[in-house]
């Protein structure tokens, strides 16, 4: 009769130490896709309710006859004011948006109460004012289509048109012209469709 030797298989300290770090990478990528997705959605949220806000704020602003027709971008924020739960703002900082460049200027900015930092821009001789939505504030990216997204405000509708990214170049202004359709490409890493975003979010990323 033959004696088998039975032989336990085991793993190695090598084995165990790789499995370990593969196991904690896949880990730390899986936690970091969930805090962004996290972030991602606080800010659109954000990005949401502050637009209903101002919206509502411009509603007040009508009941009132506090007409908005020859006022500057400088000028807006005394008057929004007044409607809403702000502050003026303080100190500047730089954004990453096409053809403004740097929130340099605190002089035509509200901050509101949750934090989030409105931005106007635009001759009184327009009947458009661009308003620029920074989610967080100071917080970076501080990138347009991630934390920062623009609408026109209307002077004669009291009403905010976000940005749709249809037509290049119209920047804000181009949802005031143009509706959301297939042609809308909402790309925050791609600073010319980066506008689109802010249309994105608020009628199709529900």
């Amino acid at each position: 009769m033959n004696n088998k030797i039975k032989t336990k298989s085991a793993f190695t300290l090598a084995e165990v130490l790789i499995t370990l770090v593969i196991i904690g990478i896949v880990a730390a990528l899986t936690i970091s896709a969930l805090i962004n997705n996290i972030e991602k959605k606080h800010l659109i949220i954000g990005w949401r309710k502050s637009f209903s806000d101002v919206s509502r704020a411009l509603l007040l602003a009508k009941a009132n006859n506090d007409s908005f027709i020859g006022v500057s971008g400088d000028n807006m924020p005394p008057i929004i004011s007044k409607y809403i739960n702000s502050k003026p703002c303080v100190g500047t900082y730089k954004a990453q948006i096409p053809n403004y460049g740097d929130f340099n200027r605190d002089t035509n900015c509200l901050e509101l109460e949750n934090g989030v930092r409105l931005v106007f821009a635009g001759s009184g001789a327009y009947l458009g004012t661009m308003v620029l939505f920074d989610i967080n504030n100071r917080r970076k990216p501080n990138v347009l289509g991630k934390d920062i997204f623009c609408a026109t405000l209307d002077k004669k509708e009291y009403k905010l048109y976000p940005a749709k990214g249809y037509q290049n170049g119209w920047g804000c202004s181009d949802g005031v012209i143009y509706r959301l359709d297939s042609h809308t490409v909402c790309n925050p890493n791609n600073l010319s469709d980066s506008y689109a975003c802010s249309a994105y979010y608020l009628l199709q990323d529900k």
